[in-house]
């Protein structure tokens, strides 16, 4: 289908004029800042065509950019048509600073408050007040006046995830939540995102089960023991053997502002995270009670893996395995295929394995020059000859959330890709192994894991790994490994170790596991970290790096050791 995005960006000027803007903010995200917005949210898709998990279009009277990071250089260059926007990376300069430089002195410029977080909407704030500009939050959001075909949201059934699979009650994950709560000495607190409430109700959407949250609001009374969401999900399968202690109310997600605007009549002490939509900002204005503003309870929590769930984990990714390694098998024994074959071959080995229901995002395939987009969308590039497969997929299952990136050799690679292949395993070794105190944040890992490659002179635009939900989000908070990641990593929680190579126009490499963070040593009041304890990863992905990439000779006698090891467990 061939979409006239010119015509799309003279209509949305037209509104522009109307509202009497000089500036708007179109990003890609919904209420719940979804890094897979679903079709009816996919509004920066449908002004501009880039199809990404970030970014943002940012329109004036007569200039318009598109807003990446570097994951997606090569996919912009050939999805935008740059005699219509610019290119620009937003990690080089914020949206609302692009606007400010590219509209009239004095402008007003837009947004949609469901679809930026208070702690955004802040932020811009600022930066037009340094300018002497106006920020102004839309009752309507402006994409969709214009979307006439746009798609209605999806009507999703939630079903129960099971106690044995998540190892704790609905009572005791409130209950947990009002501990934290308590302990900020507030009496309430709005829960906003959708991956949170699912985790507290023990409820799953697969309607898209990238996505599997309960998309709503809530609001947690901890002195009333009263937990009220509010959605338009059909919640029934609730399972009410778990809530003994809390009453669990369901409302629409109309309902919501009606509730939002009782806080102005009651005296209490309301927390609300700064990741919820800016539309509390203006709508939670209670002058009877008291607003602080905390991280939701639920994210630690629910980042830190009970016991039951490890189990879970590890055998969620065995099974999983059984189905990458069979993917690959036929990937490098049949002919003909194409990338998007791959991705259909995953999915239909997946189809295979108990307790799977869906994909955590959707399989990447890339040969060659194609493997050199990093988020690139698979294609009808035929596999054959010699050089490089990345294949990047992950499952949902009832006792896991699976991502895996291998890079496989189709005939013969090059020395160069073998060579590269092994520096980035060397990266990867580095990570897996890496032994580390109590406190350590991701920001000092990331350094770790980079510095082999480095040493030769290359690095990767990207993180090198992200939290991983339960039957959850495969991106999720707040940990990470990155450049930019304070948080100090801690017992249970999942995150991915996966460094890159990407050479534009020739290949891409990249090696990805998920991993544990567990207890490696206590230290005792002698040692030489008084208090706080060593530790380390458990790799729980168990599927064989090609030999056919490795070259040997670069690795360490120590990380040949690590090598072997891996390789013989994941057979």
């Amino acid at each position: 289908m061939i979409h006239d995005y010119a015509s799309r960006l003279n209509d949305f000027r037209a509104i522009l004029k109307k509202q009497r803007l000089d500036a708007y903010i179109i990003p890609n995200s919904d209420a719940w800042q979804s890094e897979n917005p679903e079709p009816y949210d996919r509004r920066l898709n449908y002004i501009c065509g880039l199809d990404a998990s970030a970014g943002y279009v940012v329109i004036t009277s007569n200039t318009a950019c598109v807003m990446i990071d570097g994951r997606y250089t090569l996919s912009a260059k050939t999805q935008i048509d740059e005699r219509l926007f610019d290119i620009v990376y937003y990690t080089d300069i914020l949206p609302e600073q692009w606007a400010i430089d590219n509209a009239k002195d004095n402008a007003v410029i837009g947004y949609d408050p469901w679809l930026f977080t208070k702690a955004e909407a802040k932020r811009m704030q600022k930066t037009c007040n340094l300018h002497g500009v106006t920020l102004m939050a839309m009752r309507d959001n402006l994409t969709d006046i214009i979307w006439n075909d746009q798609p209605s949201p999806i009507a999703q059934k939630a079903i129960a995830h099971d106690l044995k699979y998540v190892g704790q009650s609905i009572d005791d994950k409130l209950k947990s939540v009002c501990e934290a709560v308590t302990q900020n000495e507030a009496d309430s607190v709005i829960i906003s995102a959708d991956d949170s409430i699912a985790w507290l109700l023990n409820l799953r959407t697969i309607e898209d089960t990238q996505t599997p949250g309960i998309k709503g609001f809530a609001i947690l009374q901890c002195d009333r023991k009263k937990f009220t969401v509010f959605t338009d999900v059909d919640c029934t399968n609730i399972d009410t053997k778990q809530t003994k202690i809390f009453e669990i109310d369901f409302l629409s997600l109309s309902e919501l502002p009606m509730a939002i605007a009782h806080f102005e009549r009651e005296e209490q002490i309301v927390q609300i995270s700064d990741q919820s939509p800016d539309w509390f900002t203006e709508h939670l204005n209670a002058p009877a009670s008291i607003i602080i503003e905390k991280t939701d309870p639920c994210v630690m929590l629910k980042a830190c893996k009970n016991t039951i769930e490890q189990d879970g984990i590890r055998t969620s990714h065995l099974r999983d395995a059984i189905a990458v390694k069979n993917t690959i098998k036929w990937a490098k024994n049949t002919k003909s295929i194409t990338e998007i074959y791959v991705g259909n071959k995953l999915f239909e080995e997946r189809q295979k394995l108990d307790l799977f229901r869906g994909v955590s995002f959707d399989s990447i395939a890339g040969f060659n020059a194609n493997g050199a987009k990093i988020h690139g969308n698979p294609t009808n590039t035929i596999i054959e000859g010699n050089g490089l497969l990345l294949i990047d997929s992950g499952g949902q299952y009832d006792d896991g959330t699976t991502d895996i990136t291998r890079t496989i050799a189709i005939g013969k690679p090059n020395k160069n890709m073998r060579e590269k292949y092994t520096l980035v395993l060397k990266a990867h070794i580095a990570l897996a192994t890496a032994i580390f105190p109590e406190g350590t944040t991701g920001a000092q890992l990331d350094a770790i894991t980079r510095a082999p490659l480095w040493n030769a002179g290359i690095d990767f635009a990207h993180g090198t790994g992200h939290g991983v939900g339960f039957f959850l989000n495969v991106h999720e908070g707040p940990c990470s490994i990155s450049p930019k990641s304070i948080v100090a990593l801690r017992e249970g929680m999942l995150l991915s170790n996966e460094p890159g190579y990407y050479q534009e126009g020739a290949f891409g490499i990249r090696l990805e596991n998920l991993m544990l963070v567990q207890i490696y040593k206590d230290i005792d009041a002698t040692g030489n970290l008084t208090g706080k304890r060593l530790l380390h990863f458990e790799t729980v992905t168990k599927v064989p790096f090609d030999e056919d990439c490795i070259v040997r000779e670069i690795l360490s006698e120590k990380e040949l050791n690590w090598l072997d090891s891996y390789q013989k467990k994941s057979q």
